[in-house]
């Protein structure tokens, strides 16, 4: 990752950051859709089209060979889901590392205000987890 924070002039410390304060992407590929895949088709199944799925949602921000590169991340961050069943073995260690080598890779080179704005939509998710959670089950289950 230094050698590509370099290549690119990225500053690797607001380029970590940014990366590390996105808490969405994994929360929503691995704590919803990997789940609701796995349910639906049991855990192998769920590890191939979490990686398909990845891949598929970033075609068009990346090159094809980018994106698959990124799938095959997603089907190893997968199969450690899969054998953890816990978001904090993937966020806020080793996917934010992960997510900031494949910006690096698509060009996407995050400054300081890049991670102000993750920090904000941080604390929006954060409030929102909050608020469901205290919800009392009857509300939560209409």
């Amino acid at each position: 990752m230094i050698t590509l924070a370099s290549a690119s002039n990225a500053n690797i410390a607001s380029h970590l950051v940014a990366n590390f304060l996105v808490l969405w992407e994994p929360f929503f590929v691995f704590g919803w859709l990997y789940l609701r895949w796995e349910r639906a088709f049991g855990w192998l199944p769920a590890i191939a089209l979490t990686g398909l799925g990845f891949t598929i949602q970033h075609l068009g921000s990346v090159p094809l060979a980018a994106a698959a590169g990124f799938g095959v991340f997603a089907i190893m961050f997968a199969v450690v889901f899969a054998l953890v069943r816990n978001l904090v073995v993937l966020w806020p260690l080793f996917y934010p590392v992960a997510s900031g080598i494949g910006t690096l890779q698509a060009g996407f080179v995050m400054g300081w205000d890049d991670a102000g704005i993750s920090a904000i939509l941080l604390v929006l998710q954060l409030l929102i987890f909050w608020w469901v959670a205290t919800k009392p089950r009857s509300l939560r289950a209409a």
